[in-house]
């Protein structure tokens, strides 16, 4: 990242290249640009992406040899050169926004960057103000690569000419720059027209097959403004007709999920009618917590909008309004389309139905639908609604969509498909380990979840950081719903706990082995605590009465625990008679060898476990007071 600190005072940092002003009541920081730095700060999207802007505002991959310079924008053949600029990062949001300006005697640029961090892409807006009498503009924005592609694909996944001028299909609404997979390199994507309304750039490509050139001619009239848009995103594309899933969180059916554009400056842009920047106060706030929902959504490669959307199949989908007066009857309840996130019917293949609500909650089994109809093109049509025939209907967005009912604490997810939103538990939950049989109560779990992969376990994530591998008791639970209803529940019949406003885990996390303590994904590993066989994460330290005996050839040490910062197991793969550890101590001593105890005390405040020494693969802690 670009630091450059020098003074203090009055809440401001004056440095050579710029002036930042901070308050510890906001929730953003903003930074002032009065020289422009030869790079902005570097960020990483939540794909693992880098993205940095250079001096010149042209994008690059940060300190990975790929991006060398992407949408450099040139103005009549002269490179934009920014002569100041402004950060802005919302703290509470986390966006992040860089605006870039050069303020010429008759033109006025502006470049704003807005790093999508959470979806993995970059959208950048180039404004030119005309204050002088009308002016004709040629636009290029110059895309370079460290190598040369393979293939130019539209977002179609047609394969496109790959040298001098470039024609994307008529449906196509951008261009994927696609690298030979056997080089191991990522590709790019750019959204840069509609397909319909806008104008088109002119498309070119240099014969190396690694600069990429679009084109826009602006005629400017005196005191008006014209902004093109374009959306860069870095992907992994595997199959070509993936490119058009790959891009649908962004840019669907003509128009963009959730721009930030604002109305004012829609009516300007000269590559996309203004239809395609839809009115948005953004998704609502808690639709994350639709976990189900959410991860349905993400196999179909769809989103929810601004209008009632029923997909037919993967490629068919009709928007239109479903009829207000709408209703599904599951058993006794009635439930109207308003409180109704998605119906997921049988699909004609025999699937228990299931219906979303807007709370959080999923009922599943036989349901019965009434007065379902949906209008499209200003007619009622598609009125006969067979549960067992329908696919998906996803309703409108809504401002309860992710509002828990009152006195929510967690969502139990049963391996029907239902969800219940639980208040309490009647008692503590009895859970197995490989080291005992231990109690929890609803509120120390933070997750539990039924995985299959790498094998068939239960995996329990506590408060305190711990995850580990456990089977469910035998006796029922008696669960109180958010409702005051009390229902008991098998527990081998729950494939998730989640407490209300926390994402369970992806299953994914827990595949690979883990052998070293950097092996363990991020932001899993507790700050005290250790790694045990089989993925297992215990948070806290040695147990008070535990002794440590490290034995090397005819030598024998007594280690206290209190002195010990970290351990790992030297060859976890080996069957050694005496599993041998690196013990680093508190004051920078290493120390190697076997541990002469079979087993070891280890616990938290609450309890204690003897864990065998062939179960602990490392233990950390941020110091060596146990």
């Amino acid at each position: 990242m670009f630091r450059l600190v020098t003074f203090f005072f009055s809440g401001c940092v004056v440095a050579a290249a710029f002036l930042f002003c901070s308050d510890a009541r906001a929730e953003s920081r903003v930074v002032e640009y009065k020289e422009i730095p030869p790079k902005f700060e570097q960020y990483q999207d939540d794909a693992g992406f880098l993205w940095q802007a250079n001096n010149e505002a042209a994008l690059t991959s940060g300190a990975t040899q790929y991006l060398p310079s992407g949408m450099k924008l040139f103005l009549n053949g002269k490179a934009f050169q920014p002569k100041s600029g402004k950060l802005t990062e919302n703290t509470a949001t986390g966006e992040l926004d860089l605006s870039v300006t050069d303020a010429g005697k008759t033109l006025k640029v502006n470049r704003q960057f807005w790093f999508d961090l959470e979806r993995g892409g970059v959208r950048v807006i180039d404004t030119i103000k005309n204050n002088g009498a009308t002016a004709n503009v040629k636009v290029e924005l110059k895309s370079a690569f460290q190598f040369p592609w393979q293939n130019l694909v539209g977002t179609g996944g047609g394969i496109l000419s790959g040298t001098a001028k470039v024609a994307p299909a008529p449906r196509d609404h951008g261009i994927a720059v696609k690298f030979s997979a056997a080089d191991g390199r990522q590709d790019t994507i750019i959204l840069m027209r509609s397909e319909d309304g806008g104008k088109s750039p002119a498309v070119s490509a240099s014969s190396n097959s690694r600069e990429l050139v679009l084109t826009y001619n602006l005629s400017i009239p005196a005191g008006q403004s014209r902004s093109l848009v374009h959306w860069i995103l870095r992907r992994n594309i595997g199959k070509l007709e993936d490119i058009s899933r790959l891009t649908s969180e962004f840019y669907d059916r003509k128009q963009f999920i959730h721009s930030r554009v604002p109305a004012s400056l829609a009516g300007t842009v000269h590559n996309f009618p203004a239809t395609a920047f839809p009115d948005e106060t953004g998704p609502p706030p808690g639709l994350t917590g639709l976990v189900p929902l959410n991860e349905l959504l993400a196999r179909f490669g769809v989103k929810r909008k601004d209008k009632d959307l029923l997909l037919l199949s993967s490629s068919n989908q009709l928007e239109g309004e479903v009829k207000k007066e709408a209703t599904v009857v599951h058993g006794e309840t009635v439930i109207p389309v308003a409180d109704i996130a998605a119906i997921q019917g049988g699909g004609g293949v025999g699937r228990i139905p299931r219906v979303f609500l807007r709370d959080g909650r999923v009922l599943a089994g036989d349901i019965e639908l009434k007065d379902f109809a949906l209008k499209v093109g200003g007619e009622w049509s598609v009125e006969e609604w067979q549960p067992a025939e329908l696919n998906l209907l996803l309703p409108v967005l809504g401002k309860t969509d992710g509002v828990a009912p009152p006195k929510t604490a967690a969502f139990v997810e049963l391996r029907s498909g239902e969800v219940l939103a639980v208040e309490k538990s009647a008692a503590d939950i009895p859970l197995v380990s490989m080291w005992g049989r231990r109690m929890v109560k609803l509120e120390e779990i933070t997750e539990l979840q039924y995985l299959s992969r790498p094998w068939p376990e239960y995996r329990l994530g506590l408060a305190d950081g711990s995850s580990i591998s456990i089977l469910p008791g035998k006796e029922k639970i008696e669960f109180t719903l958010a409702g005051g209803e009390v229902r008991p529940v098998d527990p081998r019949s729950i494939r998730r706990i989640w407490q209300k406003g926390i994402i369970p885990s992806q299953p994914d996390l827990f595949e690979a082995r883990w052998i070293e303590l950097t092996d363990v994904p991020k932001g899993l590993m507790p700050e005290k605590g250790f790694i045990l066989q089989g993925n297992n994460l215990y948070a806290g330290g040695f147990a008070e009465g535990a002794s440590i005996t490290v034995v090397d050839g005819t030598s024998a040490l007594d280690v206290s625990p209190s002195q010990i910062v970290s351990m790992r197991k030297l060859d976890p793969s080996l069957r050694s008679p005496l599993p041998r550890f690196e013990i680093e101590l508190v004051n920078g001593n290493l120390i190697k060898g076997g541990i002469s105890q079979t087993t070891l005390l280890i616990g938290s405040e609450k309890e204690s476990w003897n864990v065998p020494v062939r179960h602990i693969i490392a233990w950390q802690s941020t110091g060596g007071d146990q």
